[in-house]
């Protein structure tokens, strides 16, 4: 009799504990670009770790957010790393959340997913950050691609036709679309030859598009990636892009 009161006094104990966390997670369920702390499962949300899947418990509100990084930089010199500079106004919130996190993890986390997890050794007053290990190069470069809204690259041209032309945009092998049966579409479609033949790369930015697709069998809806709009890269972009890609030839 004695255990079951005790059961029961557990019970209600662990009730409230049990659907805080469960509420908690209702109200966030996307994690921002940024750095986060790093917290319990009592109080904070479920991240997972690229990767890994491994489960880190974040707290909602993050330290700093993508809009606050003054520059992001991949060094490629050594063991590459992708270095983050904060603008100056939100340095000493940095400062502050490495002081108090010593000894702690913090994450770094790119539209939803934990890249990084890293344990503070101690007080960053730089305002610097970075992502490197176990990442390799190109793991980083994609993650780069991912914290800006285009991609610089130097399009080829796959094969193309009256309505439509596919385009190789990366060494991912990815392939997007340009739809040529409008005037801007041909205005794309010329820009990404002409970097071709020049051999200079561009701003690429993308879109996503659902079309409907009649088959014998009925009509679905197909998602695809369409190249919105291209522009030249900055003088820096285009230096960091020839350089890596020389790196990444066979020697």
């Amino acid at each position: 009799m004695k255990n079951l009161f005790l059961c029961f006094i557990m019970l209600i104990l662990c009730c409230p504990l049990l659907q805080a966390q469960k509420n908690n997670t209702k109200k966030h369920k996307y994690f921002p670009t940024g750095w986060y702390y790093v917290t319990d499962s009592i109080h904070g949300v479920e991240g997972k770790m690229y990767r890994t899947f491994e489960t880190y418990y974040l707290d909602p509100t993050p330290i700093v957010t993508l809009d606050d990084f003054e520059q992001i930089r991949l060094d490629t010199v050594g063991t590459p790393q992708l270095l983050f500079s904060l603008k100056a106004d939100k340095i000493p919130a940095w400062a502050k959340a490495t002081r108090e996190s010593i000894g702690k993890k913090l994450a770094f986390v790119i539209t939803n997913v934990v890249i990084s997890a890293p344990t503070v050794q101690n007080e960053i007053q730089s305002g610097a950050s970075m992502v490197g290990y176990p990442y390799s190069l190109e793991e980083l470069e994609l993650f780069k691609q991912k914290l800006r809204n285009y991609h610089v690259s130097i399009p080829h041209i796959i094969s193309h036709d009256e309505k439509e032309a596919r385009v190789g945009v990366s060494y991912f092998a990815a392939m997007f679309f340009i739809d040529l049966t409008h005037e801007e579409g041909k205005k794309v479609f010329d820009k990404i030859q002409k970097a071709e033949q020049e051999d200079t790369p561009l701003r690429v930015f993308f879109e996503n598009i659902d079309k409907k697709i009649n088959t014998p069998k009925g009509e679905y809806t197909s998602s695809r990636g369409y190249i919105a709009k291209v522009e030249p890269a900055s003088p820096d972009e285009t230096a960091e892009y020839k350089k890596n890609r020389a790196q990444r030839r066979p020697h």
